[in-house]
């Protein structure tokens, strides 16, 4: 069975919230999954149309919801399209700066190698004599 009532409640961070019924009764917890995918974000004062079922702890909560189209508190195109996942896939938005940390990382690196393997100065002096053979 259908009922009807107003959003009381929305926690858009957590995506869940509260509708009380027009018939009386007890504020119904509401799930963002419970609203069709496509459309804006659920806002308070909006009308919808449920059905009740048994949730966790057997507690009541509102399910398959419908948008009352008589009174929408903000316009489909002024609000946000929303989906069901619950975070998106993280994107990297500075990859350069990975690839200069990595770059210092093996800069590092390689100065330490140079400077512990060349303590003693038999390599440099290698180097060296080496460099002045080829001329």
């Amino acid at each position: 069975m259908r009922f009807e009532g107003n959003l009381t409640v929305w926690h858009i961070d957590r995506g869940y919230g509260a509708v009380t019924p027009d018939q009386g009764g007890q504020e119904l917890f509401i799930h963002v999954s419970a609203f069709p995918p496509e459309g804006p974000q659920p806002v308070v004062g909006e009308r919808l149309s449920f059905e009740v079922v048994s949730g966790r702890n057997n507690q009541k909560q509102a399910c398959r919801v419908q948008r009352l189209k008589s009174s929408m508190a903000t316009p489909p195109a002024l609000a946000p399209a929303r989906s069901h996942a619950r975070r998106p896939p993280l994107k990297s938005e500075r990859p350069t700066l990975a690839y200069v940390l990595l770059g210092l990382a093996l800069a590092a690196g390689v100065l330490s190698w140079f400077e512990f393997s060349q303590a003693d100065g038999r390599h440099f002096a290698r180097l060296v004599n080496s460099s002045t053979t080829l001329r």
